[in-house]
């Protein structure tokens, strides 16, 4: 996962969470074992790491930013109240 955006008409909403929560359950329904997300904005560090419960695996310097590396565990989220409909899947190797 990139850094996600949520327009300002829908902050507060948790928007951007769910679509994190999506992605663990997701990836474990896939047999996936890992998420991996990025940031360069130190507050979106802390949110994911305080907050959703993200762990920091790699911190770099690109380009002039300071890139964070984060992973969580997949998994199955219960509480999701966005749709878990068929998404097509594509195999990639090394995944």
């Amino acid at each position: 996962m990139a850094t996600t955006v949520t327009h300002p008409d829908y902050a507060g909403q948790r928007i951007g969470c769910q679509l994190a929560w999506w992605v663990l359950d997701h990836a474990a329904r896939c047999g996936r074992h890992w998420v991996r997300r990025g940031t360069t904005e130190p507050g979106l560090v802390r949110y994911y790491r305080d907050i959703q419960g993200w762990t920091v695996v790699r911190v770099k310097e690109r380009d002039g930013y300071t890139v964070t590396g984060l992973a969580r565990a997949a998994q199955l989220m219960s509480d999701l109240t966005i749709s878990r409909g068929a998404v097509a899947q594509t195999p990639r190797s090394g995944s």
